[in-house]
């Protein structure tokens, strides 16, 4: 797959049209009222079947409660959705922080009817101040009626918290005779590096392949993406990407790494995550501009964890 031109931010920050989401996947995104400024503060994100999950994590030795139940949850390597809150981090919030997004999980599994562990959580926003777990808990219950493909959209923007404009991103290829289709989002614009501080980014795609390879994708993909990108130095506790995949599109299942499938898979994922990275860096708290540096010959890997 020929890597497409990197669109500008503002493209970027335009709505994705319903028709071009991946099957089987519906959002919600609404202002509960953790963020002062009465922006869109809970996404959640669904999968209508279990799917394939991988998670990249951040390696902060403070990583945050939401971040360890996630990264425990996602061993099974299978999840049907992801909530996140925005203007709270859930940071540094000790036992009260851990209940309260094992709470979230609880919730959103009751309302959609699965268990707890296929549901992933992550938050975003102040560290050191307790959730207020009553408006997450009426956002919740609302959250959940307003699922909708197009909904994915409002969820990406529920994700933001200091960014100045969405950050999404599609791509859809032929695999099998069948068309596959691939959404990205991400938040970040801050105490970004390498290591991947305060970014969360989410992929999700209609593709049918394994937990292990989708780990491998998603590893790969990060290494040519937001492995790459800094702001400022910083780090900080909630760093995450996550990947679903559910199979909808009804394409042949992706089993083997040397496939051409899986090398179609791992282009299409990379450029999305390309996109994102141009677009946190282009939106980065107080840039005037951005730009790739290129480096031959230096060794490879990421700062993620991967579960």
């Amino acid at each position: 797959m020929r890597r497409p031109a990197v669109p500008s931010i503002e493209h970027l920050a335009k709505a994705v049209p319903a028709r071009a989401m991946p099957a089987g996947f519906r959002g919600a995104g609404l202002v509960c009222g953790l963020k002062p400024s009465g922006r869109r503060d809970l996404a959640l994100f669904v999968s209508d079947r279990p799917a394939s999950v991988a998670v990249l994590a951040t390696q902060n030795r403070f990583a945050a409660p939401p971040v360890l139940i996630t990264r425990a949850h996602a061993r099974s390597g299978r999840a049907q959705a992801f909530v996140v809150n925005s203007g709270n981090a859930n940071a540094a919030t000790g036992a009260q922080g851990r209940q309260d997004a094992l709470e979230m999980c609880t919730l959103v599994a009751r309302a959609i009817g699965v268990t707890p562990r296929l549901v992933l959580v992550n938050s975003t926003g102040v560290i050191g101040v307790p959730l207020d777990m009553g408006k997450i808990r009426r956002g919740i219950e609302a959250l959940v009626s307003q699922l909708d493909p197009a909904g994915l959209n409002d969820a990406a923007e529920a994700i933001l918290t200091t960014d100045r404009r969405p950050k999404r991103t599609t791509r859809v290829w032929r695999q099998g005779g069948r068309q596959v289709r691939l959404m990205a989002c991400a938040k970040g614009v801050g105490m970004i590096h390498p290591n991947m501080a305060t970014m969360i980014a989410a992929v999700f795609t209609d593709a049918a392949i394994s937990p292990a390879l989708l780990r491998r994708a998603l590893r790969l993909a990060a290494d040519q993406s937001f492995h790459g990108l800094t702001v400022d130095g910083d780090t900080s506790t909630n760093d995450m990407a996550v990947a679903f995949a559910n199979g909808a599109s009804g394409a042949p299942a992706i089993t083997r790494a040397t496939s051409s499938a899986f090398k179609d898979f791992v282009a299409a994922m990379t450029s999305a995550c390309q996109d994102l990275v141009h677009a946190i860096a282009a939106d980065g708290e107080g840039g005037e501009g951005a730009g790739d540096v290129g480096v031959a010959g230096a060794a490879g890997g990421g700062a993620f964890l991967e579960e």
